[in-house]
């Protein structure tokens, strides 16, 4: 007779009551076994709650408790988009630990979308299982699969970021315009 083997949850996540339930297990696979080690500085509790669309990574209140909230939609459960919403819970976190990417420590990771696409860009080429949304990337370049290109633009992803930390300040734009000759684009973004 085979034993049946019922997955550990890891404790660091938990879901509000107003999440689908269907819903759960797939967040908390994709999170537990793909995000999460990506992302060995968050320690504090993650609750995920539902949204109708898209994903959002909720700003806690000074007053509120420790944990980062984040929504999550039935469409956005690939690992780049959890990777983001935890990219913006380092952005508000930070002081909790500096940020290592792939040696490369980082003391703080700017606000803004385009910022955090760009730092989930950094972190890991298997968290890109999607294309950015806020990044400008060629639309000749989007038509194709996404792991074609995964290691490319996480290889651009350090590089402008370490334009960055060199005081380049159009660090954003330079990896845009990478991914504009790759893709032998005008300025058609």
């Amino acid at each position: 007779m085979t034993e049946r083997l019922i997955p550990v949850e890891d404790p660091r996540i938990e879901f509000t009551k107003h999440i689908n339930n269907e819903l759960k297990p797939q967040i908390h696979t994709v999170l537990k076994k793909e995000v999460l080690p990506k992302f060995p500085e968050i320690k504090k509790p993650i609750k995920v709650g539902h949204t109708r669309s898209g994903a959002k990574y909720i700003h806690p209140y000074a007053d509120s408790d420790d944990n980062i909230y984040i929504r999550v939609s039935e469409t956005s459960t690939s690992n780049f988009i959890l990777a983001h919403e935890l990219t913006h819970a380092l952005q508000y976190h930070q002081a909790d630990a500096e940020i290592d990417i792939e040696g490369f420590r980082h003391n703080k990771v700017p606000h803004g979308e385009r910022q955090a696409d760009l730092f989930t860009l950094a972190r890991d080429p298997d968290l890109i299982d999607r294309w950015p949304s806020y990044l400008e990337i060629c639309s000749h370049l989007k038509e194709q699969p996404i792991w074609r290109w995964n290691k490319v633009l996480h290889r651009d992803a350090l590089r402008s970021i370490k334009k960055r930390e060199n005081g380049y300040r159009n660090y954003l734009k330079w990896f845009e315009d990478q991914t504009k000759m790759y893709g032998i684009c005008d300025n058609d973004a």
